[in-house]
């Protein structure tokens, strides 16, 4: 659920105002629309497209006709991004401009490469250049660490280095900190690899039929991922500490308040909140206030950040886990010493999750009888409808419970902030790796259960 909450403040709808010239403010007489207006009616435009994508694909009868549909029907984020970067251009110092190359900006699972990628090069160029001191662009780099990239990196060292005011150096430090943080976690990922980097997924042939497909990244993005090997890990890491340490003694008591938590926080104080045409759950916007509510400060933040780097990373001792399992009864991480364990982060909710099942199911197969285990913490859900989903998907392994509400004890204390989260731990209770799934999560389990037998 947190993902699809974060999917819905990625593209909330500004909405389309009046038109009458007073109501928008315009002078009266005055026909040229304002900068404002012309990014509303491009946001406008956008999410009618996506809309119109989503209410066909929902028709579909299959998965393969939903996917040409989307393939079909979306609108060109390229296209749309030239026309915010047009209007920007044409009011460089505009609030409304800042918005619109924001908006080009904020696509946390667009990768920027292509003609997209240009766009976003431009933009970020433009939004250091004109608005580097302006807390509202600054805060747009707290929700972009979910993956790395070349423009990435010019925004966040951009914003850091052209802030002036105290409220946006804090909130560019805080980007830039948890940006390095996930740098060095792709750039040890990276280690691991030769050759060129390429990534299997879902699709369908002409028939429908579901089948594998292999993508090779394109040469821009090699050379950036043969960037990432020539890092060091260890120093991003102690380089995102220093900046952590920074934000608690000059910054901590700045709200820690994304682009998305401003756009949900708009959200829930409308009259009829909608979402595609269609009014929101009332289970969906009590998630929502869950979030608004438990707004915290940039010190908040960077404790949790300091602790997960100092804690729970790679080469430490996993947290000790006391709790209980989806019947209550008592479970200990410690009680699995001795086992290679995969520890993994799921709910029902989460599609990510439950595709990651059968393979999940390959691996305690594969190693039956063996000293290896997976361990499940069942998140954010009713433990009736966890036991369920498990007898179900047969999940024969334990899991703990870790409450209904967003960010149980056991959330709390390993960092999670998506799902799944994986950690492999060695025998001696040793986090080995974390987050990675598919052929290095075997990959992992591998080299440890070799270590073990020493063949």
């Amino acid at each position: 659920m947190i993902r699809r909450i974060a999917l819905f403040s990625a593209v909330l709808l500004v909405g389309i105002l009046s038109g009458k010239s007073v109501a928008l403010g315009r002078p009266e007489g005055d026909s040229k629309p304002s900068v404002a207006e012309r990014y509303r009616a491009i946001v406008a435009e956008y999410e009618g497209k996506r809309n119109a994508a989503a209410e066909a694909a929902g028709k579909a009868k299959t998965v393969a006709e939903q996917q040409k549909i989307y393939v079909k029907m979306m609108p060109d984020d390229a296209a749309f991004s030239r026309k915010m970067i047009e209007l920007a251009v044409s009011s460089p110092n505009d609030p409304a401009s800042r918005d619109a190359l924001v908006w080009v900006i904020d696509k946390t699972n667009r990768l920027d490469i292509g003609d997209y990628g240009d766009q976003v090069g431009l933009a970020v160029r433009l939004l250091v250049d004109n608005f580097g001191n302006d807390p509202e662009a600054a805060r747009l780099g707290l929700s972009l660490h979910n993956t790395c990239s070349r423009h990435r990196d010019a925004l966040m060292e951009g914003m850091y280095a052209s802030a002036e005011n105290r409220e946006a150096k804090g909130l560019a430090r805080m980007s830039l900190a948890r940006y390095l943080q996930k740098k060095a976690e792709l750039a040890q990922v990276m280690k691991q690899k030769t050759g060129k980097e390429s990534t299997v997924f879902d699709s369908f042939d002409d028939d429908g039929k579901p089948i594998k497909k292999t993508h090779t990244w394109p040469n821009e993005m090699q050379g950036y991922f043969v960037g990432l090997r020539l890092l060091d890990p260890y120093i991003l890491e102690r380089r995102a500490e220093a900046l952590y340490r920074e934000i608690l003694a000059d910054y901590g008591d700045i709200p820690h308040v994304s682009l998305n938590l401003k756009n949900l926080e708009k959200l829930i104080k409308e009259p009829a909140p909608m979402w595609n045409g269609m009014p929101m759950s009332a289970e969906t916007m009590a998630q929502i206030r869950t979030l608004v509510d438990k707004k915290k400060t940039l010190g908040d933040v960077a404790k949790g950040y300091l602790d997960e780097l100092q804690n729970v990373s790679e080469g430490k001792p996993a947290p000790e886990i006391v709790g209980k399992d989806l019947d209550g009864r008592p479970m200990k991480l410690s009680d699995y010493r001795g086992k290679v364990v995969v520890l993994v982060f799921w709910g029902s909710w989460c599609g990510p999750c439950m595709a990651a099942v059968p393979h999940e199911r390959e691996l305690t197969e594969k190693y039956q009888g063996k000293p290896f285990t997976i361990l499940g913490v069942n998140c954010n859900e009713k433990a009736d409808a966890a036991k369920k989903t498990v007898e179900r998907e047969k999940m024969a392994w334990p899991h703990w419970y870790d409450g209904e509400e967003l960010g149980g004890p056991i959330v709390e204390k390993y960092h999670v902030r998506g799902y799944p989260t994986l950690f492999v731990i060695d025998r001696e209770g040793i986090i080995r790796r974390k987050n990675v799934m598919g052929e290095e999560l075997d990959k992992a389990v591998e080299e440890l259960m070799k270590e073990m037998t020493g063949s």
